[in-house]
Parts: structure tokens; C-alpha cells; sequence
């Protein structure tokens, strides 16, 4: 008996598993020695109450009482971080629910974090699968490996908070709404998809902004006028159009019980919390920005020094397919069918915009690339594109050698990720300090004036030393921003890896000082030259450039 070798689809998909599976177990492996974010505080409690809030009302429908939906228990389960929709805080709800409550296996914010996870898997898949389609099995590969590289991206995918997350679900919504183009099946299901988006975070909406642009521009020919009567003979994306319209909305609301009661008035508070978000500084460039912003370049500046080299010079070559797509003039040799360019310029359209909604002039800029992560995976796709091309240009240049044509990609692939993958090493785990050659390091990004670190990254390295090398009762204080670490050090607590005893005071209770080097704290030059001369006890740096130091100071 004989077994049917697999399609080329079923390899690809094959592929596809294996890589989402790999990106699984390289997150989970660096979980451990991910610090704890200013945002934890926010979202775990939330994701906890809200999977007790589905255990609770699918137990009592169970046992035939639905007084678990009733509005108390909503209101009294949905209130904490109810400025925030609910999709990403179920999917880390149900990861506690299944790693902590059930199994036993993890602590709450880990098991929180497989959530994130989760969804990281799943954006690979995408990544990979969007690639494949577009450019070939090569070209998603190498995009796919590409995104779980860059080290930004990296750091999002291993805590719980909103960001990776609504970066998966933009992603979906524009590989959903691209499959469209030649599927009703797909059309039909950009709209849920694209209300799972809204469902996620308040920049999701702007995943309309780049898909309305292609859908004008890919069906200019379409619109046309007959010889009898106006006519307009709608282009392909009319279903998705449509469905995002009418069903997009609709799975928002059901998925959210917080609007389901006072609609109008809760919806208005979603909207006016993040119109009048409260301030937060960014570093950039030698001076601090709150009000006014930073300026419109500060985004771009802030992607090209955090995103590794070599991608970006592909993305880049990309980039130059999407704009041959409308048919310059100087880009007119370009040799790349004609499909593959508009699928660029679609790829570079949702990058330009995922980075320039944050560029204009009256939106607040902060947190390094978070608020335009969801630009990355296009990136890493653009990149794809351009190896791709790279390794069709190898492959003409064959001719003569005695280089196998089947080990061609995967040399050149593994050759140009290579930089990356040892970047992203040497900066391990304190990725949110990476820099790119391009600036010079960390110590490059210092020396012109951008933020070494942000987000009050609470480090299991700083909890362990402190828990190996303090006296018992020690009062230890964080400066320049003591309230988020005094929130958040609760979950270290919890594991273990702080000990209990160990207490976390004002600054002027304080025997201990930690000062985490953030310059975007005004107060933060003061604050180094008064404890410079105390007595320095232990130091966190990446490549000499000190993260954050301990000092005696009573």
C-alpha cells in the first residue's frame, strides 16, 4: 500500500504549522527573562476578572440561570480597564484560566503571557502564509523567521499587554481583506475579522484608511460609465467592503458585554479617554517631549534605528516594487509580475500608514515603536518581497558554478538573518534597548539623544538580586517613577523571585534606591547627580550603557 504524497498545498500549510510552532516554543522560551511592563498592572487583573466573568455565566447557563450576564456582574466584572475593548485580555483570561486555574502549571501574569503568545504563533502563521501567497514559499519563509527577529516585536509578543495583539488582528484584517480579491468565502469573512480588530484596540480602525486607498486605486478601471446609462461595475473588494461595514460593528458590540448596557454613553467615554489620553513623555533627540508632541519624523527615526539593517534594506527593495506598481517613470525596469507589485504597494501602503497615523502633528508619540507596531509584520513582508528578487538575481547568475539552485534561498536566507539573529542574542532580554548599526548600539542611540529604555521594565535579574543580596525588611524606593514599580513588583511576588519581605517605600523612606535610566523623566538629571557619590552596589547594563543602578543610600 502506497501513501499519496501531500499537495503542494497541504506542504505549504505543513510549512505554515511549523513555523507558528516554532515562534510558540522560542517565545515561551524566553518568557522567564521578559521584565514586568507598567502596563501589567492593567491588564492582568482585567483578564482575570473577565474569565471568571465567562466561567461564571456559561456555568450558570449550564445549570440554567443566566443571572452570570446580568448587568451587575457585568459591570462588576468588565470595570477594571474598561478604556480598553476586551479581545486580547480574553485570549491572556483564557491561557489563566486553562495554565493557573486548571493545570496548576504557571503563576498568574505567565500564564497571562501564553496568551500573547498564542497570538504571536498566529501572526507567524499569517506572516508566512501572506508571503507564500504572494511571492512564493521562499518569500514567506524568509518573512515569517524575519518578523521573529526584530527585536521590538520580540519583546511584545512575551507580555501582556495590547500591543502584539492588535498587531495580529490589523494583520488579519488586511490579509482577510486582500484574499478578497479572489474569494467571497474570504470577503464575507474580512468583516468579523475586522470587528475582532476593533475588538482588540482603538487603532485598529485605521486599518480602514490603507485598505480604502488600494481599493480606489486597484479598481480605477472598474468604475466606468456605459454608452446607454451610468453604470459602475463595483471592483473585488465590494464583499469586504460590505461585510466590514455591516458586520464589523456588529461583532464588536457582541464581544464587548461593557457597551451592551448605556451603549451611546460608554462608547463616548471610549473614545473621549483615549481623545484626552493622559500624557506621556517621550525622550528623542536630546529633548523631552509631552505637549507639544514629538515631531512628525520622531516615528520614522525611531523605526529605522530599532529595526536590524539588512531587513530594512530589503523591505526597501520591496518598497520599490509597490511603487513600480504605479508605474514611475524611473521605476519602470523593474522586471516583478505585475500581481506582485500591486500586492507590494498594498504591503507599503498599510506600513506607511500604520507609522504615519502616529507622525501627524497632534498625535502623541511614546513607548518606542508601540503605538506602530502593527507596522512590523508588513515590513517583514516587504522584506520577504526583496529577497525574494535577491534570490532570483542569484539564481541568473547561477550559470557556471556548481552551487545547487535547491540550497540558494535558505543560504542567502539564513546569511542576511544572521546579523539580525545575532543583534537580537547580545541584546537579550533587554530588548526594548535595542538599537541597530545604523545609530551605532545602544551606546550610539545614547550618545544622539534616544531613550535606552522605556516602559519601567521591572527585570527578574534586578528582582533576583535583590531578593540574593539585601538584608531582611530592606525598604528599597525606584526612581524616577516609584508608583509603577511599586504596582507592578506584586507579580514577582507572587513566583517567588522577590522575596516577601523586602519592602517598597517612598523614595525618602528608602535605605535602597534603584534609579532606572529613563531620560524622559525631567527630574531624572537631578536625581543622577545627587546619588552618583552614594555608595554603588550593583548595575544592569546592555553593552556598557547602564539600564538602571542601585544605591546604598541610608
Amino acid at each position: 500500500m502506497s501513501l499519496r504524497r501531500p499537495t503542494a498545498e497541504t506542504r505549504a500549510r505543513l510549512i505554515g504549522a511549523g513555523l507558528a510552532l516554532a515562534a510558540l516554543a522560542y517565545h515561551l522560551a524566553g518568557l522567564g527573562a521578559m521584565g514586568l511592563t507598567d502596563d501589567d498592572q492593567f491588564y492582568v487583573p482585567a483578564a482575570v476578572s473577565y474569565a471568571h466573568f465567562w466561567a461564571e455565566g456559561l456555568d450558570g447557563l449550564v445549570h440554567g440561570s443566566a443571572d452570570g450576564f446580568a448587568r451587575n456582574a457585568i459591570d462588576r466584572r468588565f470595570r477594571p480597564n474598561h478604556e480598553h475593548p476586551p479581545l486580547a485580555k480574553y485570549v491572556m483570561g483564557a491561557s489563566y484560566w486553562l495554565f493557573h486555574e486548571k493545570l496548576g502549571w504557571l503563576d498568574t501574569n505567565p500564564a497571562c503571557r501564553v496568551g500573547v503568545v498564542l497570538l504571536a504563533m498566529l501572526c507567524t502563521y499569517l506572516v508566512f502564509s501572506f508571503g507564500r501567497r504572494a511571492f512564493g514559499i521562499e518569500a514567506g519563509i524568509f518573512a515569517a523567521v524575519a518578523l521573529n527577529l526584530l527585536p521590538r516585536l520580540a519583546f511584545h509578543c512575551r507580555v501582556p499587554t495590547l500591543d502584539l495583539p492588535v498587531t495580529t488582528m490589523y494583520l488579519f484584517t488586511a490579509y482577510a481583506a486582500w484574499r478578497a480579491q479572489r474569494s467571497l468565502l474570504w470577503g464575507v469573512l474580512a468583516g468579523p475579522v475586522f470587528g475582532l480588530a476593533l475588538a482588540t484596540k482603538l487603532n485598529a480602525p485605521f486599518a480602514v484608511l490603507p485598505l480604502g486607498i488600494y481599493w480606489l486605486w486597484r479598481g480605477r478601471k472598474q468604475f466606468r460609465r456605459t454608452a446607454d446609462r451610468a453604470s459602475i461595475e463595483l471592483p473585488p473588494f465590494t464583499v469586504a467592503a460590505l461585510s466590514m461595514l455591516l458586520l464589523g460593528p456588529l461583532v464588536f458590540y457582541l464581544s464587548w458585554p461593557w457597551i451592551w448596557h448605556d451603549t451611546m454613553l460608554r462608547l463616548g467615554d471610549y473614545v473621549r479617554f483615549h481623545l484626552h489620553h493622559y500624557g506621556i513623555y517621550l525622550f528623542y533627540l536630546g529633548r523631552i517631549y509631552g505637549e507639544p508632541f514629538a515631531p512628525w519624523h520622531a516615528p520614522f527615526v525611531l523605526l529605522l534605528s530599532s529595526t536590524p539593517p539588512m531587513i530594512l534594506v530589503l523591505a526597501a527593495r520591496g518598497a520599490l516594487s509597490g511603487l513600480g506598481a504605479i508605474r514611475w517613470r524611473a521605476l519602470s525596469g523593474l522586471s516583478e509580475a505585475a500581481e506582485q507589485r500591486d500586492t507590494a504597494l498594498f504591503l507599503l501602503l498599510n506600513a506607511l500608514f500604520c507609522v504615519g497615523v502616529v507622525a501627524f502633528p497632534d498625535n502623541p508619540v511614546y513607548g518606542g515603536v508601540k503605538l506602530f507596531l502593527p507596522a512590523l509584520p508588513f515590513i517583514a513582508l516587504l522584506a520577504g518581497s526583496g529577497f525574494i528578487k535577491l534570490v532570483e538575481w542569484l539564481h541568473e547568475r547561477r550559470s557556471g558554478t556548481r552551487w545547487p539552485v535547491r540550497l540558494i534561498a535558505p543560504a542567502a536566507g539564513a546569511l542576511l538573518l544572521l546579523p539580525a539573529t545575532i543583534g537580537l542574542w547580545r541584546a537579550h532580554p533587554y530588548l526594548l534597548s535595542y538599537y541597530g548599526p545604523l545609530v551605532g548600539g545602544v551606546r550610539g542611540a545614547y550618545e544622539a539623544g534616544l531613550e535606552r529604555q522605556y516602559y519601567d521594565v521591572f527585570y527578574p535579574e534586578l528582582a533576583f538580586w535583590l531578593s540574593d543580596s539585601l538584608p531582611e525588611k530592606a525598604k528599597i524606593a525606584f526612581e524616577p517613577n516609584n508608583k509603577e514599580y511599586r504596582s507592578s513588583q506584586r507579580y514577582f511576588r507572587e513566583s517567588g523571585e522577590l522575596r516577601r519581605d523586602l519592602q517598597i517605600v517612598n523614595p525618602r523612606d528608602a535605605e535602597y534606591l534603584v534609579l532606572t535610566h529613563e531620560r524622559r523623566w525631567r527630574h531624572y538629571p537631578e536625581l543622577l547627580r545627587r546619588y552618583r557619590e552614594r555608595e554603588r552596589l550593583w548595575e544592569l547594563d546592555l553593552q556598557g550603557v547602564p539600564l538602571l543602578t542601585v544605591f546604598k543610600v541610608h
